[in-house]
């Protein structure tokens, strides 16, 4: 008999109101049961608010518009279209096309990236031109291979993908330059992009800069989430 998951009331509340979050976002109640019922999942979820819980606490939309990442970058961008709006809890960015290397030799990036890390400039990884919504991180994605991370993600929020790494990345370094504060709160976040099978790309703040890594694997980790995005316009 497996033994009684010992909870909090504070941690309870943080529960009821991620699944109230979750309810809004499109996710069927018939969907958000077994992640109650099932002790696994309870589990991972107080892993989750225990680990820091970057995404618990509902604040207010963030967006990086072209304008804006125009001055955090120092680089010339024209985008199409008004810029969306961005709801309480989410985060909106304007990515045109640049590789990692772009943005390591950005302005913020010259600041804020390993500027040692030059491995990825063969890859040359581009994501297409336009705004997007960016989840920084999934919530509750951690403790799961990268197979259980997707399927979390398409049931809990739909039409979102893994996001790839230029995204994810100018998310991540645009918070990080100009906040000072690591919105990961120091855990690691999983990439659309492999190196090789079984090697995901990740994402991490060390030491001061935003650090990408080759070769981590598909196991299981409370400090490992994936990041999710969907482009919203052009």
């Amino acid at each position: 008999m497996a033994s009684p998951i010992s909870i909090t009331l504070d941690e309870v509340k943080t529960v009821v109101a991620w699944a109230e979050r979750a309810l809004k976002r499109g996710l069927k109640p018939q969907e958000l049961q077994p992640s109650i019922d099932d002790p696994a999942q309870l589990d991972r979820i107080l892993r989750y608010i225990r680990n820091g819980a970057p995404e618990m606490q509902e604040f207010p939309g963030i967006v990086f518009d072209a304008e804006k990442m125009c001055r955090i970058l120092d680089k010339t961008i024209r985008a199409n279209g008004p810029c969306p709006t961005a709801a309480p809890g989410t985060r909106i960015v304007y990515c045109d096309g640049w590789t990692l290397q772009d943005l390591r030799c950005s302005k913020a990036g010259l600041e804020k990236m390993w500027q040692d890390q030059d491995w990825y400039d063969t890859f040359a990884w581009k994501a297409e031109p336009g705004y997007y919504e960016v989840l920084l991180p999934v919530p509750f994605s951690n403790n799961m291979t990268m197979e259980e991370e997707v399927e979390h993600l398409h049931r809990t929020y739909p039409g979102f993908e893994p996001a790839p790494v230029p995204v994810a990345d100018t998310a991540l370094l645009a918070e990080y330059a100009e906040t000072g504060k690591d919105p990961l709160s120091g855990n690691i976040i999983r990439c659309a992009e492999q190196t090789r099978p079984g090697f995901r790309v990740v994402l991490r703040v060390l030491d001061g800069r935003v650090c990408v890594n080759c070769h981590w694997g598909d196991y299981r980790s409370g400090h490992v989430f994936l990041a999710a995005a969907r482009r919203i316009s052009s």
